[in-house]
This record gives structure tokens, sequence and C-alpha cells, in this order.
């Protein structure tokens, strides 16, 4: 912080804090896309979990055919010897996982 003796001393001191503020936006500005683009691989793991979490308003006889497919198969046929709640868990998530890449394929056909 500078002397201020004059009206004068005055407006340059606010141009001078003026100047600075506008610099130290900029820097955050640019600290901010930098952070963005170093989060982008995250925020697209985070959107492709979300997606394959939530059902989408698609066919829900497709869904539910693939799915009781899935879950019959793999109950019957992979998951017989396993443990109990493997034998649950595994066919949700494969139900899951089918639903999400179904609908992927069609968003882009």
């Amino acid at each position: 912080m500078s002397d201020i003796r004059t009206y004068n001393d005055l407006m340059e001191e606010k141009k001078r804090l003026e100047a600075k503020l506008l610099i130290q936006k900029g820097i955050v500005r640019e600290d901010l896309l930098e952070l963005k683009e170093e989060f982008k691989p995250v925020l697209n793991v985070l959107s492709t979990a979300s997606k394959m979490t939530t059902r989408n308003g698609g066919n829900p006889l497709i869904a539910m055919g693939v799915g009781l497919l899935g879950e019959v198969f793999l109950r019957n046929m992979t998951l017989t010897r396993g443990a109990s709640i493997i034998r649950v868990i595994v066919p949700f998530l494969a139900k899951k996982a089918t639903t999400y890449f179904g609908n992927k394929d069609r968003r882009t056909i």
C-alpha cells in the first residue's frame, strides 16, 4: 500500500488496485479452466456411472427382456456355485450394464 496524501494519489491508487484486480481475476479464470480440464476424465466416469444406475425411458419391454434374460442366464448358468451375495449383485450390475450399452448404441444409430 502506498502513501496517500492527496486526492490525485487516491485516484492513482484506485487505478492501480483496479488493474491488479483485473489481473487476479484473469489468473483465477485460467486456474478454473485448468481445473476443469484436469477433472474432465473424472466427470466422464461419474457421468457414465450415473447413466448406468438410472433407468432410461426407452422401450420398457426390451429393457425388461434383456434384464430378465441376463438375470436368468447369469443365475442358472454361471453363478450356480457362487456365494449368495454375488448371485444377487452380479445379475443386477450386468442388467444395468446391458441396458446402458444398449441405449448408448441406439442413440448413435
